[in-house]
């Protein structure tokens, strides 16, 4: 597989944070580890994912991943996606007797997940303090 990205910023954090998971103002998952990944590649730049003989496919737009672990934990406890004027162009490149090209544009996406058992967090607010 190669990658091949004319421009393009990252983004890659870690935090330990004090998360206020169910909304009363109060942190309740304390010394949780917050991740995130931030990528932004505008067009006309594109970023192209290349694997030999198989596929081809080029992006641009840009996306945010978050998730919230519980101290001591090894699964995300809380999963955010947002993704915003993303484009994708794809092609197959097996002999299989088919061919044609994949495209696809979200103008807009956002996804919010938690684990079994507990609510989606509302992560405009579970980070403040005070």
């Amino acid at each position: 597989m190669s990658l091949t990205l004319t421009d393009a910023t990252f983004v890659l954090e870690r935090h330990t944070v004090d998360v206020d998971s169910d909304g009363n103002g109060a942190a309740d998952l304390i010394g949780a580890t917050l991740d995130v990944l931030a990528i932004s590649i505008l067009a006309p730049d594109t970023l192209t994912v290349e694997v030999a003989g198989v596929a081809e496919l080029t992006l641009s737009g840009a996306l945010a991943l978050a998730r919230v672990t519980a101290a001591g934990g090894t699964d995300a406890r809380y999963t955010a996606l947002k993704m915003g004027a993303v484009t994708g162009t794809g092609n197959l490149l097996l002999d299989i007797g088919l061919s044609g090209t994949v495209t696809l544009a979200l103008n807009r996406l956002d996804y919010n997940d938690a684990a079994a058992g507990f609510g989606r967090l509302n992560w405009a607010n579970a980070f403040r303090s005070g």
